[in-house]
């Protein structure tokens, strides 16, 4: 179990190394995100975690810009999702359907745009949703939650 433990959150700090890397960070915010020997992700700014796995990122107002990686679909034990009132672009990754936790994803007041992803997981423990004042086209059905904003 331990060594289960251990592989999840080791690819989880993978994931938000690459999600750093693909930010722009001005006001270096996410500076400490560093990966050190021994070093411990869940003491990282905006990341909280539950039995040492990381189960939210909270980054909101942050004044992030750039791109959202689509190593975020690697987070696989991430339950919250907030990237909102940033000035992150582009398109939202396909990824995030792939998060079967998944209970909150707030990406609203971004730039994101493009077509709001279908999503190919089973996304059934999702209840709120909120992607408004970005630039994207298509519906939120797909995502087939219990409280869409």
């Amino acid at each position: 179990m331990l060594r289960s433990i251990v592989g999840v959150r080791a690819l989880a700090v993978e994931a938000l190394v690459t999600i750093r890397a693909a930010l722009r960070d001005p006001d270096n915010v996410l500076g400490g995100w560093v990966v050190t020997s021994g070093g411990d992700p869940c003491g990282w700014k905006g990341v909280t975690c539950s039995d040492g796995l990381i189960h939210t990122l909270e980054l909101e107002n942050m004044n992030l810009s750039g791109r959202l990686s689509p190593a975020i679909g690697k987070m696989r034990q991430l339950r919250n999702l907030f990237l909102d009132h940033n000035s992150i672009s582009g398109p939202i990754p396909d990824t995030i359907g792939g998060l079967p936790l998944l209970q909150r994803l707030d990406l609203s007041g971004n730039q994101f745009n493009g077509t709001i992803p279908r999503t190919p997981g089973d996304l059934r423990d999702l209840y709120f949703v909120d992607l408004s004042s970005n630039n994207l086209s298509g519906t939120v059905q797909e995502f087939r939650i219990k409280n869409v904003l």
